[in-house]
C-alpha cells in the first residue's frame, strides 16, 4: 500500500509549523542544530528543522527508518517531477520547458509506507545558465541538506530521446564532485516511460553501448518512472532497491566527511593541474627565449657576414672600374671587367643576406605577439 503522513500547517506569528503524523515538527527560521531538553533536533543547511521526542521516535519501530535520497540530472531530465511521484504529491515545482526551475537544493521530508524519506531536488548539473562552480558549489549543498547524509543518490536519466555527451558524463562528473565512492550509493533512474510506445524498458537500454557503459559504472542498479501515472508499486519498488543498494553498502550513506574527503581530493588535483601547467607555460617560455637568443646571435653573423661582403664588392667594383679606366692592354681590362662582375655579385649576395635578416625580424615579431 502507498502510504503518505498528513501534516498541518499552524501560523505562529512570523514562524509556519508543520506538524507531521509522527509528532514531527518542521519549521523554518532556524539555522543551528541545538538540543532541546529530550528533543532530537535535525538541521538542514536550508534552515529547516526537523524534530520530535527521542523516546517517542524510538518507540516507532519500523516507521523512524529514515532513507535520503539526492536526485540529480540535467535539466529536464524529471527530477522535480521524479521527487512529486515519489511523495505521492506535488512538492517540487515542474515546467514543461527545458530551462531550469530548480536553481537551488531544495528538501522535503515525507512518509512513503512507513519509511520516513528525506528528498532533495538538485538544479541541472548541466546548467548554462551558471558556471561549473556555481553547479558544483549548489549540488554540493544536498549533502549537508540530507542529514545525516544520502543514501541514494538518483541519476534521473529522460528516456525516448538521444542520449547526450552531457548524460553519458553525468556519472563522472557525480564521481568528480562526490569522490569515486559515490558510484556505489548511485541508482539511475529513467523517466518517460510512457514515451515508449509499449518498448520493454530494458530492450530499450539494451539497444545503448553508452547507456549499458553507464549501468555498468553503478553496478547495473536502475528503475523507471512514469511520472503521469499514480502508480505506488513503482514507488514501492523503487524503495526496495534503494533499501538493497543500502544493504550492499553495510548499511551506511554517504557522509559529509566522504564529501569533504572528495572536495579535498578535487583541490590538490586542481593545484598539481595548475603546477604542471606553470611548469609547461615556464619550459615553453624558456625554448622561446632560447630560440630568440639563437636567432638574434644568427642575425648578429649574418650582418658581420653582409657588411663584409659587400665591402669586398664595393671595393672590387672600384678596383675594376680604375683597371679598365687607368691601365691600358687587354689583360688589364679583362680582369677589370672580371673584378666588376664578382664585386656586383657580391652586392648581390648582400641583398639576399639582408633580406634574410629583415624575414627573421618578422618572424620574431610574430613570435613574441603569438605568447
Amino acid at each position: 500500500m502507498y502510504c503518505m503522513g498528513t501534516r498541518k500547517t499552524e501560523a505562529q506569528g512570523t514562524q509556519t509549523t508543520i506538524i507531521g503524523s509522527e509528532g514531527y515538527v518542521l519549521y523554518g527560521d532556524q539555522e543551528d542544530r541545538e538540543a532541546q531538553g529530550a528533543q532530537t533536533t535535525i538541521t538542514g543547511s536550508e534552515g529547516y528543522v526537523l524534530y520530535g521526542d527521542q523516546e517517542d521516535r524510538e518507540a516507532q519501530g519500523a516507521q523512524t527508518t529514515i532513507t535520503g535520497i539526492v536526485l540529480v540530472g540535467k535539466t529536464g531530465a524529471g527530477k522535480s517531477a521524479t521527487g512529486n511521484t515519489i511523495l505521492g504529491k506535488k512538492v517540487f515545482e515542474v515546467n514543461a520547458s527545458l530551462n531550469s526551475v530548480t536553481d537551488k537544493c531544495y528538501k522535503t521530508i515525507g512518509e512513503v509506507c512507513g519509511m520516513r524519506v528525506h528528498i532533495v531536488d538538485t538544479p541541472g548539473i548541466f546548467d548554462t545558465a551558471k558556471t561549473d562552480e556555481e553547479v558544483k558549489k549548489t549540488v554540493g549543498e544536498c549533502v549537508n541538506m540530507s542529514v545525516p547524509g544520502p543514501h541514494a543518490f538518483l541519476l534521473v536519466i529522460r528516456l525516448g530521446g538521444r542520449f547526450t555527451e552531457e548524460e553519458r558524463n553525468t556519472v563522472k562528473w557525480i564521481q568528480e564532485n562526490f569522490g569515486e565512492d559515490a558510484s556505489l550509493h548511485t541508482l539511475l533512474l529513467f523517466t518517460c516511460k510512457d514515451q515508449l510506445n509499449g518498448q520493454e524498458v530494458v530492450n530499450v537500454l539494451r539497444k545503448s553501448k553508452d547507456v549499458q557503459k553507464l549501468l555498468n559504472t553503478c553496478g547495473g542498479r536502475y528503475h523507471s518512472f512514469n511520472n503521469n501515472e499514480k502508480d505506488p508499486t513503482q514507488v514501492t519498488e523503487l524503495l526496495e532497491k534503494i533499501k538493497e543498494m543500502v544493504e550492499n553498502n553495510g548499511g551506511n550513506y554517504y557522509t559529509n566527511d566522504m564529501y569533504e574527503k572528495a572536495q579535498k581530493k578535487i583541490k590538490e588535483e586542481e593545484e598539481k593541474r595548475k603546477a604542471e601547467e606553470e611548469k609547461q607555460r615556464q619550459e615553453q617560455e624558456r625554448i622561446i627565449e632560447q630560440r630568440i637568443r639563437q636567432e638574434i646571435e644568427e642575425k648578429g653573423r649574418r650582418k658581420i657576414m653582409f657588411r663584409m661582403i659587400l665591402l669586398v664588392a664595393i671595393l672590387l667594383i672600384i678596383g675594376g672600374v680604375l683597371l679598365v679606366a687607368t691601365i691600358g692592354g687587354t689583360v688589364a681590362k679583362a680582369i677589370g671587367i672580371t673584378f666588376i662582375f664578382v664585386g656586383i655579385a657580391g652586392v648581390i649576395i648582400a641583398g639576399v643576406i639582408i633580406a634574410k635578416i629583415f624575414k627573421t625580424q618578422r618572424s620574431e615579431a610574430g613570435t613574441l605577439a603569438s605568447v
